[in-house]
């Protein structure tokens, strides 16, 4: 339920405008560690791993 929640919530525009601020005022270590932790999070064959990744912008 929570995985459906967070998929909705990363559509939205305040998702989105949050990134932005974060990728504006985090430092650069603490924008590798969150990405790695959702990288991590990840379960799947490599193809769903890689295609979750692109959908989530992870590293953009």
């Amino acid at each position: 339920m929570f995985d459906k929640f967070a998929d909705w919530l990363r559509q939205t525009a305040f998702f989105s405008t949050a990134i932005d601020i974060a990728r504006q005022t985090l430092p650069e270590p603490a924008l590798i560690w969150l990405r790695t932790q959702m990288v991590r999070n990840l379960r799947g064959t490599p193809g769903e791993v890689f295609g979750e990744i692109y959908r989530r912008n992870v590293w953009g």
